[in-house]
Order: C-alpha cells, then structure tokens, then sequence
C-alpha cells in the first residue's frame, strides 16, 4: 500500500511539472542540457535555447553530452555563449563540443565568462564551425574562442582550443584563475594564452602548437595597485609565430618544466612593453626550460631572436635553462634591466653572442656555458655591477670574454676554451674603455686546436680604470700564451711561465 501511494504522489509530481512547462531533465551530475532541449547536432544554433537555459540556473550544475553544440557569435560584439554572473559548472562528456559558427573578422568572443565567481568547468573543448579558414593573418584578429573578465575563483580542469580569431584563451582584470588538468591551445591568430592584469593565475599542464603571437602572454598595464601572480608549471611549446613565454608587465610570475621548440622570436621574455603601457616585469622566475630553433619560425610578428630576452625589468632569474639555435644573442639582458641572475644555463651555436649585458646593472651570471657563439662567448657593455662566476665559454668566433664600457665587474673560475676561432684578434679575455674597476681571478685560456689561436689576454685605453686579473693560466697546444697590456692600470698575475707550450 505504501508503495501504490509513493508511486500515485510520483507520478502526480511528474504531472504537474510538465503542466507548468518545467523541462530541464536533472541527471546526477546536474541539468542534461540535451534532454533540456538544447541541439547538439553540429547544424543548429544552440546559442538562444542554451543561453535561456544558463541565464535561468546561474548557480546549476549543466551536463554536455556528446555532440556539437553550435554557438552563434556572429558580430563582434556577439558572444557565441554568454556566461555573466554564473556560479555555476559545467561538465563536457568527451566528444562534446562547443563550435562557434563565424571565424573571420566580424567574430565575436566564442565564449565569454564576465562578473562571474566561483564557477567550474570541466572539459571545456572550443572550436569553430569553418575551423579549417583559421587562424587568420595576425593583423586581422578580433575576439578569442574563450574571455574571462572581471571574474574571481574560476577553474577549469581539461580545456582544448582549437583554433581562435584571436587568442585561444584571454584572462583579464580577475584573480584567481586556475587551468589544472591538460590545456591544449592549436591553431589562434593571437597568443596562445594571456593573462593581463591578473592575481594569482596558475596553469598546471599547458600544450600549445601554432599559436598566432606568443604562447604564454602575461602583461600587467595597471595604473595603481596591481594583480600580481601567475604559475606555469609545465608547458610544451611548438611554433609559436611570435615568442614562446612573454612578460610584459607581469609580476610575481614563475615559469617551470617548459620545453620550447620552435619560435619566430625569443624563447623567453621579460620585458616591458611601451606600445602598450605596461609596468615593468619585476620578480619574474624561468627554471628549468629546454628551448631549440629560436628565432627561426617565419612569421608577420616582428621581433628579438633570443633565448632569453631580459630588459626594462627588475628581479629577473633564469635558472636551468638549455637552448640551441637563436637567431640572435643566446642570453640579452639590456635596457635599464636591474637585479637579474642567469645561472646554470648553457647555450649551443647563438648566433650573436653567447651572452650579452648592455645597460644594466646588478646582473650575475653562475655557472653558465656558451657552446660555439658566432661572435662573443660572454660580453659585457655599458654595465655595471656584473658578476661573473663559474662560467665557460667554448669555440667562440669572436672574443671569449669581452667587456667595455663597464664598471664594477667581478669574475672569478672563468674558462675560455678554443675562443677566437674566426676573429682573428686571438683574444680570450680582453678589457677597453672600461667606466670603472674589473676584477678576475683564476682565469684559464685552453687552446687544443692543431692550428691554435685563442690565447691572447689584455686591455686598451682604460682611461686610468683598474684591471687586475689574478691566477691567468694559459694551456696552449701549439703557440704561446701572450699577455697584451697597454694601460698601466692593468695588472697581471700568472701562473706557470709565459710562452711556455702545453
């Protein structure tokens, strides 16, 4: 008996929801978005009856089964969904996917999260319709697949772009903003994935391929009291038309486990950007990264060709970092640059110099390596308060160590090995025009070439600035070592006898 009426008083519930129109379908996880009635047959617009749906449970829980699910965001100012205020999650079976309808200049955000807090979504996958005229020229880019705005504690946990009109994914004027699980980025017109004037930012595993401009963007233009934080920490970058990781006004930022192979422009940036008013970049980390074929990507995207481009920004380090193949300088810290430390990376074949200091001050390189520069191994210009220690420098073309126009430099277990290999100077270690004192000790220059040429050490026209290298050794397979002191200010101090072969 007891069981007739449960069934009587279930059935009149069922009765009386469908008379007053209610036709969301509740499943464990949340509302079932397609027995709601919204399409996900890849022809229809979903936008209308999706969007109804989302506005009237801005708190729910919402299930995607699988299908398409076209959006319309034709117009730019036109989002395919519109997720304003929404507190909400929403789940994606696999094989769901959003598929905004227009991909050319007159799209809008595909989705667009805005004044929203607290909201989850979990295996979030964006593409469009006609994905195959994507990505656009760099030039032409308007809206991105994916917009948070104003928006507070928003995470998401599996999230694929395919293709964009703009930046894959475009985080602005919000904290807290968590990508975890695997963000997958193909194929935009801009950045892969920007964050601008964001608190507390974090990406756990981030794979991106073919992005329009930079992979990582994270660029700060506040006025006062800016968001500060973001974490990477695990990215994989394949040809980025622009660089791969780039700071621009960021700050509190950290970068790890990164592996980068292909850019048109730097691997790694810290840098202000005063076509947009940025801040400068202060406390900014790169550790443990693995960068080949910089600079070499063709691209529309001006740009530097560095493996790690430092300037206009304070408390910069890169720490663990192997790169190969630059199309300029392997290591640039310039431009007002302060308070950097570069350290335990190795460079192969940059083709400039290896390392390079121009215009900045308290910069420290430790235990770094320049594997076969075109030009310089390490060069120190127009710098001051530089910090050698533990370095190497192996078959420069040019100079081994060369400095000018510095002041205040410290050196010490400096290394040059088989430098000067096309610059017809033979000098290892070499010291002009220097603004102020240089101090180096225990420097060794090994020359074991049949044909040896990189073993001369000296100075010129110090203008009356102090030069005193401690503990020079040369090793020299054939020739001799030769010191060439023209500045009485200069002073040497050997170990072994001049001249002497190895």
């Amino acid at each position: 008996m007891k069981f007739k009426i449960f069934a009587i008083l279930f059935a009149l519930v069922v009765i009386l929801s469908s008379a007053m129109g209610h036709t969301q379908t509740q499943v464990a996880y949340g509302i079932n978005v397609q027995a709601s009635g919204v399409k996900a047959d890849g022809v229809t617009n979903a936008t209308p009856a999706l969007q109804a749906l989302i506005n009237a449970n801005l708190t729910g829980a919402f299930y995607f089964a699988p299908g398409t699910y076209v959006l319309n965001n034709n117009g730019v100012n036109t989002p395919g969904l519109l997720l304003q205020g929404f507190s909400g999650t929403i789940i994606m079976a696999k094989g769901a996917s959003f598929a905004c309808n227009t991909a050319t200049t007159n799209a809008g955000q595909c989705i667009f999260v805005i004044n929203s807090s607290g909201a989850s979504f979990q295996n979030l996958t964006i593409t469009y319709t006609n994905v195959g005229k994507l990505p656009m020229a760099r030039t032409s880019a308007v809206s991105n697949a994916l917009l948070v705005e104003n928006s507070a504690n928003i995470s998401f946990f599996n999230t694929t772009i395919i293709g964009s009109t703009g930046s894959g994914i475009w985080n602005t004027n919000s904290t807290s903003i968590a990508y975890n699980g695997t963000t997958s980025i193909t194929g935009t017109t801009a950045d892969g994935i920007h964050f601008e004037n964001v608190g507390a930012g974090s990406v756990a595993a981030l794979v991106t391929n073919g992005t329009g401009d930079d992979a990582i963007g994270d660029t700060n233009i506040a006025t006062t009291n800016p968001n500060c934080g973001l974490t990477v920490s695990s990215a994989q970058i394949t040809n980025s038309y622009s660089r791969g990781i780039a700071v621009a006004g960021g700050c509190n930022a950290v970068f790890s486990n990164v592996v980068i192979n292909g850019t048109a422009n730097s691997a790694l940036a810290a840098s202000q950007d005063q076509s947009v008013s940025s801040r400068v970049p202060t406390n900014v980390k790169f550790q443990n990264v693995v960068a080949s074929g910089v600079g070499t990507v063709k691209s529309t995207v001006g740009g530097n060709g560095y493996c790690i481009d430092i300037g206009e920004a304070t408390y910069v380090t890169a720490f663990n970092v192997t790169c190969a193949n630059s199309r300029q300088d392997g290591v640039f810290v310039y431009g007002g640059a302060n308070n950097v430390v570069v350290q335990d990376v190795v460079l192969q074949t940059s083709s400039n110099n290896g390392f390079q200091s121009a215009g900045a001050t308290n910069v420290s390189f430790i235990d770094d390596e320049s594997i076969a520069a075109v030009n310089n191994g390490f060069d120190i210009e127009q710098s001051t308060n530089v910090t050698l220690n533990t370095c190497q420098t192996q078959n420069a073309g040019g100079y081994g160590f060369y400095h000018s126009s510095s002041s205040n430099v410290v050196e010490s277990s400096l290394t040059a090995l088989n430098a000067a290999g096309t610059g017809g100077n033979h000098r290892a270690w070499w010291a002009e025009s220097m603004t102020g004192p240089i101090t180096a000790s225990a420097v060794s220059v090994v020359d074991n070439r049949s044909a040896a040429s990189g073993y001369v050490v000296g100075d010129y026209n110090l203008g009356g600035n102090a030069v005193v290298l401690n503990g020079l050794l040369f090793t020299i397979a054939h020739g001799t070592g030769t010191v060439s002191k023209n500045d009485s200010s200069a002073t040497y101090y050997t170990y072994g006898q001049l001249g002497q072969e190895w």
